[in-house]
């Protein structure tokens, strides 16, 4: 099992903050002054809320899984490319909930888009709120620059046809 599958089955069972700490990850490599995402545009926007659930995501019930987890959610995130793209390879993306152990995303992106999809999964009312990215560009030569400012958003909650809250399988 993957540090992501695993991750999202904790939130899926609504035992994250249980399992989590108190702090975020510290991530230090040597910035480079060359290839800086100091002002940038990032989205989603602070505070946006990320639909769960929704048939439009284009998600739909796998083979075997259980109705209750609800369809899945997708996170589109996307920034500006720094003034200066000569020799940039790529770039960092981290995605956490605050103090959580392992991050939701850890990859590097050769654009400025990156969409995460999680089908058959959910986060469970109790840990929508606190979850925070970055991003930070590497160059040719495998320096990084700084990492841009945590940008925030939620989920909304995870709700079945009936009304009723997605839940792990009984």
């Amino acid at each position: 099992m993957s540090k992501r599958t695993a991750l999202v089955t904790l939130i899926g069972l609504g035992v994250l903050s249980a399992a989590c700490g108190s702090s975020s990850p510290t991530l230090s490599p040597t910035p480079t002054p060359t290839s800086t995402l100091a002002a940038l545009s990032m989205s989603p926007n602070n505070n946006a809320s990320i639909p769960q659930n929704n048939p439009a995501t284009g998600c739909s019930l796998l083979a075997g899984a259980d109705a209750t987890r609800g369809i899945g959610f997708v996170i589109q995130f996307h920034w500006t490319a720094p003034s200066s793209t000569n020799g940039l390879a790529g770039y960092e993306i981290y995605v956490t909930k605050v103090g959580a152990p392992i991050p939701l995303v850890d990859t590097f992106a050769a654009t400025t888009d990156f969409t995460e999809m999680e089908c058959d999964a959910y986060v469970a009312d109790q840990n929508r709120q606190g979850w925070q990215w970055r991003v930070r560009a590497k160059d040719g030569q495998g320096q990084f620059s700084d990492w841009t400012p945590w940008g925030s958003f939620e989920f909304s909650p995870c709700r079945l046809s009936d009304g009723t809250p997605c839940r792990a399988p009984e």
